[in-house]
Parts: structure tokens; sequence; C-alpha cells
């Protein structure tokens, strides 16, 4: 398991995503069309840190299924209230009801009473200011934390630059930007060996294999 998510180690299923990395359901209007969007408009919280994500709708009342990236997941049970990273700034929600269900979290967001308006926030990311972040413990890290480190592959070839963490439900996909182009890479055993933070280094399996796929 890599440390950091608290996820399976599964093969990737393809899903369709914006330019952004933002998962799209059908249908779906993307988080940049803020004048459909419930909650509070916020200024960014000081120093943002991912503790994590809404991967999508969750029942018919408008709750939304929530994925913690923290080694602490039960800390969102006590929050009253969450902020949410748009692509068009940050938003602020109440939360009403909170459940966890096996390794994720139903949680009802006041203001959000439709599968639309729910669909609405799918993908995007629960933040808070780095100073309230809890510890973690070992060699865990935060998803924060990949961004700007340079992939390799096993030989020691520069494959790029992580540039961006996409969130799916079951991993995360790491975007890495490289002389040869984009490369996508699944977060997951079968194509990260090491992530050396100390260094700023990540190392990649399989990379002709991931840039075959572009």
């Amino acid at each position: 398991m890599l440390k950091g998510r608290k996820q399976r180690l599964t093969r990737v299923s393809p899903k369709r995503h914006d330019p952004v990395g933002r998962t799209l359901l059908s249908g779906q209007i993307k988080p940049d069309d803020q004048f459909t969007l419930p909650g509070r408009s916020v200024s960014a919280p000081e120093d943002p840190t991912v503790i994590g994500h809404i991967a999508r709708p969750f029942g018919a009342r408008g709750e939304v299924k929530v994925i913690v990236e923290s080694h602490d997941p039960q800390r969102i049970i006590g929050m009253k209230r969450i902020t949410v990273r748009l692509n068009s700034g940050y938003r602020s929600f109440g939360v009403k009801v909170v459940q966890q269900i096996g390794g994720w979290f139903r949680v009802g967001l006041e203001g959000v009473g439709s599968p639309e308006e729910a669909a609405l926030l799918s993908g995007t990311d629960i933040v808070v200011p780095s100073s309230e972040r809890p510890d973690l413990a070992g060699d865990d890290y935060y998803v924060d934390d990949v961004i700007g480190c340079l992939a390799v592959s096993g030989s020691g070839e520069e494959v790029g630059f992580v540039r961006e963490v996409m969130h799916q439900e079951h991993h995360d996909l790491w975007v890495i930007d490289g002389p040869e182009g984009e490369v996508l890479v699944p977060a997951v055993r079968e194509f990260i060996s090491e992530v050396d933070l100390d260094r700023h280094r990540i190392v990649v399996k399989r990379v002709e294999e991931l840039r075959a796929v572009r």
C-alpha cells in the first residue's frame, strides 16, 4: 500500500476527465460554473492542505461520498464545516451528517439537497490550513507533498515532474510532465516503487507501458 492513501491496490479503470483533471459524471456541469454552486464563497485557507476529496454523489438526498486522505480518517466525524477547493475558488459548507461506510464516508452538506447539486462537487478537494493538518505517522505523507517531485524510471531515466494529482474513486492518478509529454501514473504499487520526499523524488515502474497509452 502506498503511504498517504488508505486504498486498495487495483488496476486502473478508464474514466473521463475535464482538462483540469476533475472526474466528470454523465451530464455533469463543471465546478467552474460557480453561479450554480451551493455553499458560501470563502477566501483560501493559509497554505491549504488536502485532507480528502469528494468522490461522487451518494443517494437521492444530495449527500456525497468522501475519501479522507489522512492516517486518522475519523477526524472528519467531528468537523462542523468543510472547505472545498474548486477551479474558481473555495467554498464552505456546514456538515449535517457523517457516516463511515467501510473505508469512506457518507456526508450531508448544508445547501446541497439533490444529486445534481452534489455532482457539481465531484472530484473536488477538501482542504484545511496547514496549521490544522494532523501529524502523520511513520512514512505517511500528504498527497500535496508529491506535487513537484521528480519522477524517474527504475533505471534512473527522467520521466518528468509531478504536476497534478487527479482523484479517482479507488486510487489517484499522478500527472507527470516530461520531455516526451504527459504521463498518467496510477498511484498504486503496480506502477510506483518508491516515494522519497526527502529527495523530492519518486520511482515509476513500467514507464514505456504508461507512455504507450497516451
